[in-house]
């Protein structure tokens, strides 16, 4: 039995690794891990800013950051985002909802994050300049451009982590755990209720695109990087 045990757990551990290198070999992860350095001081800024761990953020981000840059080395859906965008701006997240930016953050998200925000007495002090806009321009524009903005991206990545970590009820979890069911809260969307965000944690369904000839399931591209990023010790 012992015996069994041991095996079953070294055959999900290699169909793991091979999974993330199918989808590092596909995509470019390198791409990934050298963006992230390039911004070292901006996450160490972050990181005095909000005292959050910034490792694990990234970690979470990286997935989505992957397709990113791939699908902007071809410039695909850029007409597509562009009339979403439109679409948003006039008439808001019922007729625009989209992926958009570094992190594919989507303009709903973005509000849901606003909102939680309102109703936390501690972080939307924390977070303040999250759902402050000036007056006289409109909002969802403003929005837009702070999702397109990088440093305002990692403002609203850290109170997503924040937030969802709250709700989850995270603190005490062990840090690899943290990071899979976080990254799939990222991916799944952090309203949701944690038996659902489980359900969702080893299936196989990132990225979203119809010609994509493999999926993989979100958190263990989280994990990849987590782990890449806890050897090098950078964060």
């Amino acid at each position: 039995m012992k015996h069994t045990a041991v095996l079953i757990f070294f055959l999900l551990l290699s169909t793991k690794i091979f999974s993330q290198e199918k989808f590092c070999e596909s995509y470019n992860c390198q791409s990934t891990i050298d963006f992230f350095e390039g911004i070292i001081n901006v996450l160490g800024k972050k990181a005095e800013k909000f005292n959050v761990n910034q490792q694990e953020i990234v970690s979470i981000l990286a997935p989505e950051l992957t397709m990113f840059i791939y699908n902007n080395k071809f410039n695909i859906d850029f007409v597509e985002t562009s009339a979403a965008e439109l679409f948003y701006v006039k008439m808001g997240s019922d007729y625009g909802n989209f992926s958009l930016g570094y992190f594919q953050m989507k303009p709903l998200f973005i509000e849901k994050i606003e909102d939680e925000l309102r109703k936390d007495s501690i972080l939307n002090k924390k977070y303040k300049h999250l759902i402050e806009y000036e007056l006289g321009f409109n909002v969802r524009h403003l929005r837009i451009k702070r999702i397109k903005d990088l440093e305002w991206a990692l403002d609203y990545a850290n109170a997503f982590y924040e937030i969802t970590s709250k709700k989850l009820s995270t603190n005490a979890m062990d840090p690899v755990e943290r990071v899979k069911l976080l990254a799939t809260a990222y991916n799944r969307g952090f309203e949701e209720n944690l038996q659902e965000i489980n359900r969702w944690i080893n299936r196989k369904h990132f990225p979203r695109c119809f010609s994509c000839s493999e999926k993989f399931a979100y958190s263990e591209i989280a994990l990849y990087y987590y782990d890449y990023f806890s050897t090098i010790n950078r964060f």
